[in-house]
């Protein structure tokens, strides 16, 4: 069966914003930032550094990146809140070595290898305290190093390392 809702109240052409009906999904076009604020899962992507502090409901995101992706999973099934393990996945800019352009003209598409612009950004958990470790992975998903974490109050404040890709929280 088909239906026909009024999409209206989802969509503030003023403020350039549009939300999902659950208000789970936020994209704000004027800033080029969409927002992910579920339970269990979490994050942003697009023009971070634009956004400033990115708050949501169990995390904040700052982003020197001007382009970013960041999204924070719960590994063990509870909420971000209460979940022991805490996937982070971290995407930013890409382009083939080589690559240049002159004003809004492409001089030359590059080639391999392809340059991936270093993680500049710092996630907060405001329930950060039962972890104990940031365990990071490389791009096929083998651990690569662990990094013990501390928090301050209840609160963990993570600078992600430059080259993250996937970081998990124990």
């Amino acid at each position: 069966r088909s239906s026909i809702k009024n999409i209206r109240k989802y969509i503030d052409r003023e403020k350039r914003i549009v939300k999902s009906n659950t208000g789970e999904l936020t994209w704000d076009y004027g800033q080029g930032v969409v927002v992910l604020n579920t339970p269990c899962a979490q994050g942003a992507a697009g023009f971070l550094r634009r956004a400033d502090r990115i708050s949501l409901k169990d995390i904040d995101i700052e982003s020197q990146n001007e382009y970013a992706v960041l999204l924070a999973v719960s590994l063990d099934g509870p909420p971000l809140s209460k979940a022991k393990e805490i996937l982070l996945q971290v995407g930013t800019e890409e382009q083939f070595f080589g690559w240049a352009t002159s004003g809004h003209e492409i001089r030359d598409l590059g080639g391999l290898p392809i340059n991936v612009r270093n993680t500049e950004i710092t996630v907060t958990f405001r329930k950060g305290k039962r972890f104990q470790e940031a365990v990071i992975l490389d791009a096929n998903g083998h651990r690569k190093s662990t990094r013990k974490v501390t928090s301050s109050g209840s609160k963990l404040r993570l600078e992600l390392p430059a080259d993250a890709l996937y970081i998990i929280l124990r």
